[in-house]
């Protein structure tokens, strides 16, 4: 489906429009960046929001240059489980003063490990944008997609081949996963071939044609990532996120 964005210049990115929890994904304006920074280790959500906050500020960037942001959560949730949780989440973002308008311009990925998972949901990484004189490919991050559509009330109903983990069924499941990366790098008018890496959240092996997909839509150029966890929501099976970032650093002194 054709999606659109909606730009904040003052904060130098746009984005794609999405529930409240999150957008679909953002993209820096000419004359910004995106960067990406990552806890070596457990992040509480609390510990790692006031971190964040005093990072911005030792770069003298506002709350509202936080721009994306990886979870990772113990168990999949409930829908009930998951929305109670956004709320929570939603609440640190609108005092940082983030939401543009009754719209959360955060992109975001929420997975959960299924070996050392942690015990309550915690930080795995976050990307700010910052203004940049440096000339160079134009820098995003996608938010998470997976195999469900956006009509349907039950999970029966928007879940692509709902409790169907055969070869066929993995096979309609990642095919729906792509099909909504695709949307939202076109929303940006990217594509695959401007990734520079690919995430692939799953309990199950990616089909080889999967990747061969990818491959011919110019994905995978720096290889794809298989990360053994699920998606935050029970009963969905599959999850991709992606991104190009100027830099990629590990969080410090926490």
């Amino acid at each position: 489906m054709s999606r659109g964005t909606a730009q904040i210049s003052d904060r130098g990115f746009e984005y794609i429009p999405y529930e409240f929890q999150y957008s679909l994904g953002i993209a820096a304006l000419p004359g910004h960046a995106v960067h990406r920074v990552w806890f070596p280790a457990e992040m509480p959500l609390e510990k790692g929001f006031a971190w964040i906050e005093a990072h911005l500020k030792r770069l003298g960037l506002p709350t509202t240059a936080f721009a994306a942001c990886e979870l990772r959560s113990k168990a999949p949730y409930t829908p009930e489980e998951f929305r109670a949780f956004n709320e929570a989440y939603a609440a640190t973002l609108r005092r940082w003063g983030c939401f543009d308008g009754d719209s959360n311009p955060v992109a975001r990925s929420n997975v959960c490990p299924e070996l050392n998972g942690p015990e309550d949901t915690c930080l795995h990484a976050f990307c700010y944008v910052a203004p940049t004189q440096c000339q160079g490919p134009r820098t995003f991050v996608i938010a998470g997609g997976a195999e469900t559509l956006d009509s349907g009330t039950t999970p029966q109903e928007r879940i692509v081949a709902f409790n169907d983990v055969s070869p066929a069924g993995l096979a309609l499941k990642t095919a729906q996963t792509i099909s909504a990366i695709s949307d939202r790098l076109d929303a940006f008018k990217l594509g695959w071939a401007d990734c520079g890496t690919v995430q692939t959240y799953t309990v199950h092996e990616t089909p080889v044609a999967t990747l061969s997909r990818l491959a011919a839509m110019g994905g995978g150029r720096a290889g794809f990532s298989w990360q053994y966890c699920r998606p935050p929501v029970r009963y969905v099976e599959y999850e991709m996120d992606c991104r190009r970032v100027a830099t990629d650093t590990m969080a410090q002194n926490f």
